[in-house]
């Protein structure tokens, strides 16, 4: 007989006229639409946040980022990281679910979210150009 090891991640996801809710932590809108200038800042662009959420939640520290909307980011996806239960198996369908989720395609999508967020939560000072691969350090 075999045994299956099942873990499944919760979320209660809420929309406000001026937050989104995740399990009890609340991401302002009007962070969120700066975080990614020009996409505004609806369900969609909340499911981008998402996606590349486990990066800046174990691979960024608060201090890092230059800006104030970047320093929030950062702290807000760490609450979430921990609060939703994230591990090193669970990161990559939890991005997948979050891509279907904002009709965004893995790994597709992932240059252009990091593009747009680059200039908050990097403060390496490089230039980001459209169509150039880009990362955050």
């Amino acid at each position: 007989m075999s045994k299956h090891n099942v873990r499944m991640l919760k979320m209660d996801i809420h929309e406000t006229p001026k937050a989104f809710n995740i399990n009890g932590i609340t991401f302002s809108k009007k962070r969120l639409a700066e975080l990614f200038p020009g996409c505004g800042c609806d369900i969609k662009t909340f499911y981008r946040l998402m996606i590349i959420m486990p990066f800046f939640a174990s691979q960024k520290s608060v201090e890092e980022a230059p800006t104030v909307t970047g320093k929030y980011a950062i702290s807000k996806a760490k609450r979430i990281f921990e609060n939703i239960g994230l591990d090193d198996a669970s990161i990559l369908p939890f991005m997948q679910i979050a891509a279907q989720l904002g009709e965004l395609q893995i790994p597709e999508c992932l240059d252009d979210i990091t593009e747009q967020c680059h200039d908050q939560i990097c403060g390496c000072g490089a230039k980001v150009s459209p169509g150039i691969k880009s990362t955050l350090h």
